[in-house]
């Protein structure tokens, strides 16, 4: 101890010394810092010495040479990697760092795939850094790798005190509502048109469900009156219901801003209230449709961005979690359970691992459901109440109401696959041969047996489903291909698998047709109600790229163009939305890739609903049929009718190159017997009961 005490001193003398000789010759210690290396000393990396009286250095003056004493420090171009604690940096406590937690995005997220598909060169990794610096996006952040996935700051999550639940009911809010709105029949309005446009889709919750504890009018019946009689759940549904149902049709552009306002206002005062409590720890089938039902527009599940995100995450990993507790996932006997229960649970289970799917690949996370844990088959094409033995045995026709339900199932089942095998942290390391083969059969074999026609009721037919389910299509197709097409890292060498020149050749002209769709009043509106056909139309906007580079078409330009004005459109409806904003920069940065200028499109004063081409002042009159040129000519602000643009797309084949000399026509895939399928055909559809036998369809005699 002594010894120890002893030593300290002079080291404290020291440093007096010292600081007093700083403070008796301030200005040798400012001409030593003020002095820079020159030129030729820092080119050849050795000590640069300073000669009094002397404009030269040491070294300049043995060469005898010119010295640049004064040159300016090169600029420091090395990548910096910033700090997810930015406060701790500035001096904030430490509690408050480490009280502070970022979100994780994945591989397969918008933001990773974006890096993935531009060059590396020095101008787009700055803007790229510039849109990361203004979103809080921390690139690297895991594993060292950018293609990793990466970390979001507080930026996008909410920095206030969480909001008290309010202590109000469903029929508070309602008659609030109607207060709001001034009548009944906006409400009702909005319920019909999710009734007839969103539910037949993902019935989750079916019509039948759907009216809870009201008695169905003429028109409801007259319209389903053969569906699903007793899907009516054992238990009654909550009457947040109904209020889920007009907010998620409510999110249509087409609906006033304040008819929105209120809708979403009111159903997040519910939501932070006793209702939702009372949802989550209640075990039960009810609940699960709720959570699931709320995940299908992300903008319902939180007042703040970011947060609505992650709430559906949340909210879907619950659902999941109660699906395993009231075994969904187990194939139980009928003798059991009623056979019209025991549909209703396959129905709503194939709804939980759709969503599942979609949302973790969305965000590039894991599954929360794991299909070899399971042993449920998938929901079945017809209504909860059919017998298998009542398909033979009825008079009247039986309609496969869920049919796209079942479909979209197995499209999610085989998206996870896909993700599985490319998609994982290992990359393609974890693939063999024999599954990306058994994989592409999959797909295909699930491809050939997809219907034309999607028959809903006797008075309902499912136009747009085709047009969805290629939306949902490319996303699956562009999944399985990416990592073969355009790999971040080197493929495997015991891999000898690559998927067809033709299977890319599909895949553009599926996204071709989805992009005219989604330009479209009908494809707007699914992309406004539905949150997982934005992740398809960013796939479109990355494909369409890529096309591009590989073919300076000026078709293919135009249609680049397009998809980034899709989702410039999409991003204006909500301007201070941030991963809107965060979505519509990158896109903006692909064109700009394509385009090779850096454009932005003003979506202000545009018709959300009308032509692309018409915003951008794009000549394509030269790649349209005669009779529309001229009609063009005459109204060149006119919007362009989607069913001549399926009809009669602005042909490739007037630019000088050739895409591989590949015609891109208008044919969304084909049929068993290997023949084109045009979606115009199924979309314009009047009446397929007098185009098409019943017998086709399996509905009996």
């Amino acid at each position: 101890m002594g010894r120890s005490r002893s030593s300290s001193p002079p080291k404290r003398t020291r440093s007096r010394a010292q600081t007093q000789e700083v403070q008796a010759h301030p200005e040798e210690q400012e001409e030593k810092r003020q002095h820079r290396a020159c030129k030729f000393c820092r080119e050849h990396r050795i000590k640069c010495i300073p000669v009094t009286s002397e404009e030269r250095c040491k070294k300049c003056i043995d060469l005898d040479q010119s010295c640049d004493k004064v040159s300016a420090a090169p600029k420091d171009t090395r990548p910096r990697r910033r700090t997810l604690f930015r406060g701790s940096a500035k001096g904030a406590s430490l509690s408050r760092a480490q009280g502070y937690e970022p979100r994780y995005l994945g591989s397969s997220s918008l933001a990773i795939l974006v890096w993935k598909h531009v060059p590396q060169t020095s101008e787009i990794i700055d803007r790229l850094r510039g849109i990361d610096d203004r979103y809080d996006l921390h690139r690297g952040s895991i594993g060292g790798l950018e293609q990793n996935g990466l970390l979001i700051g507080q930026g996008e999550s909410s920095t206030g005190k969480p909001e008290k639940p309010t202590l109000v009911s469903v029929s508070m809010v309602q008659a609030k509502l109607m207060q709001e709105l001034g009548a009944e029949s906006v409400l009702t309005s909005l319920y019909e048109t999710c009734r007839d446009k969103i539910i037949p889709l993902f019935p989750v919750i079916s019509v039948s469900e759907s009216l809870l504890a009201d008695k169905a009018n003429d028109a409801h019946v007259d319209k389903f009156a053969a569906v699903d009689p007793k899907s009516t759940p054992p238990t009654p549904l909550p009457l947040i219901v109904r209020m889920i149902h007009c907010a998620i049709a409510s999110r249509s552009r087409e609906v006033p801003e304040y008819i929105q306002r209120s809708l979403q206002s009111s159903l997040h005062s519910l939501l932070l209230g006793p209702e939702m409590q009372k949802l989550v720890t209640t075990r039960c089938l009810g609940s699960i449709q709720v959570l699931v039902l709320l995940s299908m527009c992300e903008d319902l599940c939180g007042a703040n961005a970011g947060d609505a995100s992650e709430n559906v995450w949340h909210n879907i990993g619950m659902a999941a979690r109660m699906g395993f507790a009231l075994a969904l996932h187990r194939n139980i006997a009928t003798t059991h359970v009623p056979y019209f229960q025991l549909n209703r649970r396959l129905r709503v289970w194939g709804a939980c691992i759709s969503m599942d799917r979609w949302t973790a690949i969305r965000m590039g996370r894991p599954f929360a459901i794991d299909p070899a844990d399971c042993d449920a088959p998938l929901p079945r094409h017809y209504a909860d109440g059919i017998r298998d033995g009542d398909m033979t045995s009825k008079t009247e026709p039986i309609f496969p109401c869920f049919r796209f339900l079942a479909e979209f199932t197995s499209l999610s089942l085989l998206l996870g696959r896909a993700h599985k095998l490319i998609g994982n942290p290992s990359g393609l390391q974890a693939a063999d041969d024999l599954s990306l083969l058994m994989l592409q059969s999959d797909i295909d074999n699930w491809l050939a047996k997809l219907p034309q026609s999607w028959p809903y009721s006797i008075k309902l037919v499912l136009r747009q489903a085709p047009l969805l389910m290629n939306l949902f299509i490319i996303v699956l197709e562009f999944t399985f291909q990416r990592s073969f097409l355009w790999p971040s890292t080197p493929i495997p060498p015991q891999l000898s698998f690559r998927p067809s020149r033709d299977r890319w050749v599909n895949l553009c002209q599926r996204a071709e047709q989805a992009v005219y769709w989604l330009n479209s009043p009908d494809g707007a509106y699914y992309l406004d109600v539905w949150s997982i056909t934005v992740y398809a139309a960013f796939c479109c906007v990355i494909i369409h790229l890529k096309v591009f580079e590989e073919s300076k078409d000026p078709h293919h330009q135009w249609l680049l163009e397009m998809s980034n004005t899709i989702i410039q459109q999409w991003a204006n409806q909500q301007p201070n939305n941030p991963v809107r904003r965060r979505l519509a920069s990158f896109s903006d940065l692909l064109m700009s890739v394509g385009t090779g200028s850096s454009v932005s499109v003003n979506m202000s004063n545009t018709n959300p609903t009308g032509s692309a081409m018409t915003n951008l002042n794009i000549p394509i009159l030269g790649g349209l049929p005669p009779q529309q040129l001229q009609q063009t000519s005459s109204n060149m602000h006119s919007d362009i009718d989607v069913q001549d643009m399926f009809n009669n797309p602005p042909s490739a084949s007037s630019s000088t190159q050739q895409f591989d000399g590949y015609s891109f026509n208008s044919s969304i895939a084909t049929d068993g017997s290997g023949n084109n399928v045009n979606p115009m055909e199924m979309y314009n559809q009047l009446s397929f009961l007098e185009q098409l036998g019943l017998a086709e369809f399996g509905f009996g005699s």
